[in-house]
């Protein structure tokens, strides 16, 4: 699922996500209702699964950051025995929002599949 970096230096928003294997019906409004970017765009497709025919691969592994980060660079490295290949990045906490853009909107849409993805992980945890 997703591994928040957050960091404890007096900010209470900035974020970096990594999320691995989830689908476009919950990055995009994941992205709007967060206010994240995605730190791919401009920069390439980076794709990352399956790690063992890359050229057959697609983007199937996110990051995503608040814009107080500058992406400097971001990479997808050599196979290290996962299905995934794995992602590089390196990012500078500026504070301010940087050049990387500014979150799209959050619609109606985007809180109503939020809702929707929400109450189909709790009922899928209360199966359990």
């Amino acid at each position: 699922m997703a591994d928040a970096c957050q960091l404890d230096c007096g900010l209470q928003r900035p974020r970096c996500i990594l999320w691995r294997g989830v689908g476009v019906r919950l990055t995009a409004p994941f992205k709007r209702v967060g206010g994240y970017l995605d730190a791919r765009i401009g920069r390439g497709t980076f794709a990352t699964f399956p790690a063992r025919t890359p050229l057959l691969g697609w983007p199937l592994d996110h990051m995503f950051v608040t814009p107080d980060f500058k992406v400097r660079d971001l990479a997808v490295l050599e196979d290290v025995g996962s299905d995934h290949l794995p992602i590089h990045s390196r990012l500078c906490l500026t504070g301010k929002p940087g050049t990387n853009g500014r979150p799209e909107p959050v619609s109606n849409e985007d809180r109503k599949d939020v809702k929707e993805v929400l109450q189909d992980y709790r009922e899928e945890r209360r199966d359990r």
